[in-house]
Order: C-alpha cells, then structure tokens, then sequence
C-alpha cells in the first residue's frame, strides 16, 4: 500500500495509458481478425457457390444430355408401336446407333412389356437379345472399342431391378441411384436414366440410357479450390457418386460421415432440392471443411441429385491467420515505441507539476505562517473583548443598582410633595382659623411643634436627595472613565454619563434649596413657639407669618415637585443608559462569537494549508 502512495506521478500516467494502448490493440487485433475471417468465409461462400453452381451446370448438361437421349429414344419406339410394321430389328439398329454416337454412354436400351411391344414374344423365345420369356428386352453395350447385345437381366427383381421397376411404376422420367451392372463380366458403376413409353393411355415399356459416372470424376478432377479442396457428387439416397478418395465411392453418406446428424441434414436438403451449406469433419481426415450443396435436377425426375464442393477451414481462414499474425507483429513492434512516447510524453507533462507542486508547498508554507499569526491576533483581540465585556457587565450592574436608586428617590420626593401639600392646606386651615384660635393658640403650639417634626424630616428627605445626587454623580463618573476605556464603542455612554451628573448636581442645588427652606421653616415654627405666650398680640403677625408660609410651602410643593420630575427622568435615562450598555453587551458578544468563528476558520484554513502542502509533497515525490 505504501509503495503504491509512492509511485511516481509518471508511472500512474504510464501503467493506465500502456494497458489501454495494449488493450485498444489486442481489442483491434480480435476484431479485424473476426471481420476477416468473416470476409473470408464469405468470399469463399461465394466463391464455392459460383464452382459449384458451374460445375453442377456441367454435370446436369451430362445428365440431361442422356435423359433427352432416352426421351427422344422412347417417342421413336412409341411412333413404331402407333405404325403399323413393329419391326424389332429396326429398333435394335436405332439403339445400337445411339450408343455408337456418345461415348459416355455405356448402354442403350428398352424394355417392354410381354408382348407389349409386337404381340410376338412367343417367336423370339432365347433369340438374341432376348430371354427365354421372349419378351422385346434388348441392351447394346460397349465392350471395349465393340458394341454388342445382350438381353437386360433382373428386371422384374425389386432392387437390382429398378431401372426399369421404378419408372414401371411411377410413369414418369427417372434418374435412378447409381448402381453396379455387370456389363460383359465386369462391374460397373453406372445411372440409368430412364422415359416411360405409353400405348393408348397405358404404360407400355421404357427406353433407356446408361450412363458410366466414370466420366465425372475425370471432369471434377480438375476442379481446384484453395490447395485440397474438392468438388463431388451424391446421389438422391445419399449414395457417393464422386470422391477424391475412390474407397468411398458406392458408399451412402450416412454410413461414411461421422456425425450422422449433419449428414441427415445435408441429405434432407438435397432431396428437398435445396442449397445448402454445412460445417463438419471432412470424411478424409478430422479436419474441418466446409461443404456447399448445389442441387441437380435432370428433366422431369422427382430424385435431384446434389453437386458439392468442400473446402478446408483451415485454408479458408489461411489469409485471415496471416493478417492476425501480421497485425500481431506489427502491435509487438509498436508497443515499444508507443511506450516510449507515452513514458516522454509523461515526463513533460510531470515535469511542469512538480515545479508547481513546490510552489504550491512554498505558497502553502506561507499561508500557514499568515494564518498562525492571524489566530495569534484573533485570539488576542478575542481576549481583549472578553475584559470589554466584564468591564460592561460590571457597568451594567452599576448602572441597574442607580437606576434603582434613584427610583426610590423618586418615591421620596413624591412624599415629600404629599407632605407639603399638606402643610400648604393646613397653613391654608390656619389663615382661615386664625381669629378663632387666639383661644386656641396652645393648640396652634402643638401644630406648630408637629409642622417642626415634619419639617426636620423633610430636612432628612433633602439629605437623602443630596446623597443619592453625590453617589449618582460618582456613577457618572465612573461610567465616563468606563467610556474612556471603550474609546469609540464607549463615546456615547459618556455623553449620557455627563447628562445623569448634570441632572445629579441639580438634583444637588435642589435638595439644598429644599434644606434652605426646612430651615427657614424650622426657624419661624420656633419663633411661632416662643411668641404664642403673646397670644392675640401676635395674631396678625402669624397670620402674616402663615401667609409667608403658605407661600413658601407652593414653593416648596413646586420644587420638590420639579425634583421629582428631574429624579424620574434621571431614572428613565438611566434605564436607557442600562439598556444601551445591554446592547453594548450583546454587541461585544457578537463580536466575541465572531471572533471565535474566525479563529475556528483559521484553524480549517490552517488544516486546508497542511493538506495542500501534503498533497504538494506527495506531488513531488510522484514526480
């Protein structure tokens, strides 16, 4: 596994390339090899069907030209039954002039029916050329450079006697199996074709023409197809006619070839008077031939015979062979060159990768660097956020403590107005009481001492007030120096910072004002004390003194009021400053989190540069 990590980048160029160069060629090899053979069989196909079409033409030419021999025979011997003199004699000559004119034929002859012929059996009992039923019989023969006479033999014996037995019986023109005649003592391989001879609608007799099959093997001999190719001729019953090999001629085809199937086909085909075309062993040797069937068909026979050629398979596919076998040498000539181009061409193509891969790995190396540096300064920065955000959080809880603060300031300074309001009624009360009380005026004592607590409380009110404005004015303080820190994320909170200690020292002025005014209140209630011993005497200066007071409190009432409105507002801004310092909060959150995502993006560009500069090394020790 390891070596393969290793191989070189010009091996995997060279390994693929050269199997498929080598596999395109051996994949062309089979094909062209398949195509010409394909070419070849059908050429020879071709060239079997034209030999063998000639060739048959040539040998039914033979057949026919004997067929119309007896045919024209059997109308001359049917027009001499129709005269009036049938003379036997003359028919005897007529014969013996037929066989005299063809050299190929080996007998000439007609047969009769008893008394068929002249009604005359009887008188040429034993006569020559007849038997010792006296029947008109007679068969010319050549022996040797002679031509004799001699009468047919087995004629009515099923089998040997077909010649005349078959056309007998089917009335028609007949191209009989080849046979051996014994022909003046000697066998011979002969075919008779045979003309029934009718007289008034009945089969009379038949004319007859012998034909020694000798003669097609001189002519197929000449037949040359390829180098051992060989034409020949079957029988309608299979029966070898002409062979190469002299053994087999006699022999039925079923018994000589070896797979008996095909030879049941290639028999079906021919009496079926078909073409046809056969792959199989040749009867000679085990070799494979092929085997082209032409049919014969000689005049009006129902009994075709077939014309064959064969020709070896191994001559047939010879010139494809040999275009295998050169396209084969060619590929192993060219394989090395090719490989030797691809192996250069691969070394410039690599050549240009392996400086790019290290400058692809310098360039990675230098990434990685600037990203390093940048997660030094993120994290940096991300640190100096974190201390921002404390430092706001702190604000925040500050600011959340005035806020509170100042609303219970709030609260006390709508007291305060509550109680001045009622001080104003009741030095309303007074003014309007006032003759009535100079009875009264211990009582009015007693009211002025309660008037002397509530004043002194509001007193302590107006201290709370002033420090609660002391503690909100360090606040804003603080939270301007805060602001300070944050530098331009902080600019606003310090505008709002100086906003609350400018409301802070009003809230100040006014507590001191109120603190004034309890004073003053404070004061008078006490001369009010020391004087009610005068009574009536002072009356009217109390009412004087209580109209004053009256005046004052509605001055009192407004202020504390407008302290009131002030410290509510301070409260509100401050609510507000705590939000805005919430968002400034969030804000430095985001941007704390966004801090974190660029880091963590560093970090996968830093894995990304590491795997370049990876592949970037492996790049060049491929190359």
């Amino acid at each position: 596994m390891e070596s393969k990590k290793r191989m070189k980048l010009r091996d995997r160029f060279l390994f693929p390339i050269s199997g498929i160069v080598i596999f395109m060629m051996i994949l062309i090899t089979l094909i062209v090899t398949i195509r010409v053979r394909s070419i070849s069989r059908e050429l020879t196909l071709q060239g079997a069907e034209d030999v063998a079409y000639r060739y048959g033409n040539v040998v039914e030419a033979e057949l026919e030209t004997a067929i119309d021999a007896a045919r024209t025979l059997a109308q001359v011997l049917e027009a001499l039954k129709n005269g009036a003199h049938q003379n036997r004699e003359n028919v005897n000559q007529i014969l013996k002039r037929i066989l005299e004119g063809d050299q190929n034929f080996v007998g000439v002859w007609t047969c009769w029916e008893p008394n068929a012929f002249d009604n005359m059996d009887s008188q040429y009992v034993n006569q020559p050329g007849h038997d010792e039923t006296g029947r008109f019989i007679p068969y010319w023969y050549r022996n040797g450079a002679r031509v004799d006479l001699e009468p047919l033999v087995n004629y009515d014996v099923p089998g040997v006697g077909d010649y005349y037995l078959l056309a007998k019986q089917t009335g028609e023109e007949t191209l009989t199996n080849p046979y051996y005649y014994n022909i003046n003592g000697r066998q011979t391989f002969i075919t008779s074709l045979v003309v029934p001879i009718f007289y008034q609608g009945k089969m009379a007799g038949v004319a007859g023409v012998d034909l020694r099959l000798s003669l097609f093997e001189e002519m197929i001999g000449e037949i040359v197809l390829f180098y051992t190719g060989y034409g020949g001729i079957i029988a309608n019953d299979g029966t070898i006619v002409v062979h190469p090999n002299i053994k087999l001629v006699g022999q039925n085809l079923l018994d000589v070839v070896g797979d008996r199937a095909k030879a049941e086909r290639e028999l079906k085909a021919l009496q079926r008077g078909d073409p046809y075309v056969s792959y199989r062993e040749s009867v000679i040797n085990a070799e494979e031939f092929l085997y082209f069937y032409v049919p014969i068909y000689v005049g009006y026979s129902s009994t075709p015979w077939a014309f064959h050629v064969s020709i070896p398979m191994s001559e047939i596919m010879k010139s494809a062979n040999e275009t295998r076998n050169f396209i084969i040498l060619i590929i192993l000539i060219f394989i090395p060159i090719l490989i030797g181009i691809i192996i250069y061409i691969s070394s410039t193509v690599t050549r240009p990768i392996a400086e790019s891969a290290s400058n692809i790995s310098s360039a990675a190396n230098e990434m990685a660097s600037s990203a390093n540096q940048q997660e030094r300064i993120i994290y940096q920065q991300s640190e100096s956020v974190g201390v921002t955000t404390t430092a706001m959080d702190e604000l925040g809880v500050s600011s959340s403590r005035s806020s509170d603060q100042i609303q219970s300031v709030a609260i006390i300074s709508r007291e305060a107005v509550d109680l001045t309001k009622k001080g104003g009624t009741i030095v309303e009360a007074t003014l309007n009481d006032m003759n009535g009380l100079k009875q009264k005026v211990k009582d009015i004592a007693e009211q002025i001492l309660q008037l002397s607590e509530h004043t002194g409380q509001i007193g302590n009110i107006t201290d709370i007030v002033r420090d609660i404005s002391n503690q909100v004015n360090l606040l804003s303080l603080n939270a301007a120096v805060e602001a300070a820190r944050a530098g331009e994320h902080g600019r606003g909170f310090a505008v709002v910072a100086s906003e609350i200690r400018k409301l802070a020292d009003q809230s100040k002025k006014s507590a001191e004002s109120i603190n004034a005014l309890v004073g003053k209140i404070q004061n008078a209630t006490n001369s009010t004390v020391m004087v009610t011993e005068e009574g009536t005497r002072m009356v009217d200066r109390s009412v004087a003194s209580a109209q004053k007071t009256g005046e004052t409190f509605r001055i009192l009432s407004e202020s504390i009021s407008g302290s009131s409105e002030n410290i509510q507002q301070v409260a509100v801004n401050i609510q507000q400053q705590a939000a805005a310092i919430q968002q400034v909060v969030d804000a430095i959150n985001s941007i704390n989190a966004g801090f974190k995502d660029v880091a963590a993006g560093i970090n996968q560009t830093n894995l990304s540069v590491q795997n370049l500069n990876e592949s970037a090394q492996t790049m060049k020790e491929m190359t």
